[in-house]
């Protein structure tokens, strides 16, 4: 049951770290275009 439980953990954190992970290039990239806009646009 314990390495179940540990497994389990394991995944929800794995499936958390992806998560993050794909926040954060998501945040980049509109970063990046609002960026290349604001520089275009001048």
């Amino acid at each position: 049951m314990e390495v179940f439980m540990s497994a389990n953990l394991i995944t929800a954190l794995n499936m958390m770290w992806q998560g993050m992970l794909g926040l954060f290039i998501v945040m980049a990239l509109i970063a990046l275009i609002v960026f290349g806009m604001s520089k275009f646009n001048k």
